[in-house]
């Protein structure tokens, strides 16, 4: 067996907002990711699989999938272990929700691989990043629907706002 050159970094698993109908992550859990041909939203979309299943249960962030791909496309074997079982808020502007992931990619150790690797590490740490602090997220989560409720609450009449109360 060739010698394998592996990379592990800090992900999510995104899309538990709709998946979650279908699957109940598990803490450890290890899943698989492949490309997904038919993707009609992102053609470099990574699905993120159970183990021995087609069916999706998420997707790898799209900043990442695109070179992601391109080292699925050169034989690299990637996959995902859950380091949470419990979801977040999904820090991109459309929202959803995700689940904390390790990824692992796993290529053959070939010299041009392992000066594409360094470059993927690099793209990595550029395009992706983990939020820092979940409490400073869900604090400015409460802000803005604190703004946007008082902004109703002072555009109503005084007899509206005391049926409110």
């Amino acid at each position: 067996m060739a010698y394998m050159k592996v990379f592990e970094f800090s992900s999510a698993v995104r899309g538990y907002h709709y998946y979650k109908k279908f699957w109940n992550p598990q803490k450890e859990q290890v899943l698989e990711c492949f490309h997904e041909n038919q993707n009609l939203f992102d053609r470099f979309a990574i699905k993120v699989c159970e183990i021995g299943q087609e069916n999706p249960v998420g997707h790898l962030p799209r900043e990442i999938s695109r070179v992601t791909k391109f080292f699925m496309d050169r034989g690299a074997i990637v996959s995902a272990q859950l380091t949470s079982e419990h979801y977040r808020r999904s820090p991109i502007v459309q929202g959803g929700i995700e689940i904390q992931c390790k990824v692992t990619v796993k290529i053959p150790g070939t010299c041009i691989n392992l000066l594409l690797m360094e470059k993927y590490k690099q793209l990595v740490d550029q395009l992706y990043k983990e939020p820092k602090n979940e409490e400073a997220l869900q604090k400015s989560i409460y802000k803005r629907a604190f703004k946007i409720i008082t902004k109703d609450y002072d555009r109503l009449n005084i007899n509206e706002r005391i049926d409110i109360v």
